[in-house]
């Protein structure tokens, strides 16, 4: 059998639901064995490297984003390629499909669409998901309403217009972070299109209980900093996910800048700023208006902000403040 691998985000229902749709349009092609990475931005080249030596037919990867250390891997600059031929596994790259609704520069974007079988790009008002749905469409004339349904979910969250459909599906999602199986589970599921099994709503009345406490104590301990004349406000958890609690706060809370912590997992967010470009200073990258990095000890032993990370953040705001 011809083996396809998925290389997808881990945090939210839009990278779950790519999984999903792609599962369930291999699951009809009986030749095929579907294998799928669950990755945080920040583990995708560690992942991309177990998985690039690997014998595949294709290779997918989806709504991970990019950034300069992608493209250093691309480009053959990786530590990895030490010990690998560059040129060898260079022809590996014409069996991976690119799929992603992220922000990435014309160049850079020049260089993917030159080396890969296909890099799908569109950042307008669509997920991951959706892409992924319109390219399976254009290359193979899928139509299918469950993956139809699976990709408006995702669209859902993703344009922070959540149902009460997708909002349970991403709870539960977000609340299964730390569970792969359970992910395998719930991309099995959605894939079928079971969107109201028994079993995703327990797991949602759990994540409820669990968000109901965990919520009192992370707004009783927010922080707040000044820098050039914009208030940032930071959030620190490690229950709720990155996206979770800042999309919270962004609703909620009047900011210049948001910022959401989970251990060295680091979300930006805000109305006006380009906060991208503060991302990518840390080797992050995202949205225009949210993104996110991630900053080894971000936070000190004591629940405090690493003084350093601070000062490291007003020096890149004033440096950079006329490109927000």
């Amino acid at each position: 059998m011809k083996k396809v691998i998925l290389l997808t985000h881990i945090e939210d229902l839009d990278g779950i639901g790519a999984a999903a749709i792609l599962k369930r349009f291999y699951d009809q092609k009986n030749e095929y064995y579907y294998f799928y990475y669950y990755s945080y931005y920040n583990t995708f080249i560690d992942l991309i490297c177990k998985a690039i030596i690997k014998d595949f037919h294709l290779l997918y990867i989806t709504d991970i984003g990019f950034n300069n250390s992608f493209l250093s891997f691309f480009q053959g600059k990786h530590e990895i390629f030490k010990t690998l031929n560059y040129q060898k596994i260079k022809r590996k790259f014409k069996r991976i499909h690119y799929l992603d609704h992220h922000l990435i520069d014309e160049r850079d974007k020049k260089f993917m669409k030159s080396i890969l079988k296909d890099f799908h790009h569109k950042i307008n008002n669509i997920c991951a998901s959706e892409i992924v749905n319109r390219y399976l469409n254009r290359k193979f004339g899928w139509k299918d309403e469950v993956s139809i349904k699976i990709a408006k979910l995702a669209n859902e969250i993703d344009q922070n217009k959540s149902t009460t459909m997708s909002d349970r599906l991403h709870r539960v999602v977000v609340a299964n972070q730390e569970n792969l199986w359970n992910l395998y589970k719930i991309t099995n599921l959605l894939s079928k299109g079971k969107f109201e099994n028994p079993w995703i709503y327990k797991q949602h009345e759990k994540r409820l209980k669990l968000e109901e406490m965990e919520l009192d104590r992370v707004l009783k301990n927010l922080k707040e900093f000044e820098t050039e004349g914009y208030k940032i406000i930071v959030s620190y958890s490690e229950i709720f996910t990155t996206g979770a609690i800042i999309k919270y706060l962004y609703n909620n809370l009047k900011a210049d800048i948001y910022l959401s912590i989970n251990k060295n997992q680091v979300s930006i967010r805000s109305h006006t700023l380009n906060v991208r470009n503060i991302a990518l200073k840390f080797g992050g990258g995202g949205h225009k208006y949210r993104s996110g990095f991630y900053y080894e000890n971000v936070m000190t032993s004591q629940g405090e902000l690493n003084p350093k990370f601070i000062r490291e953040f007003d020096q890149i705001i004033k440096k950079y403040k006329d490109d927000l």
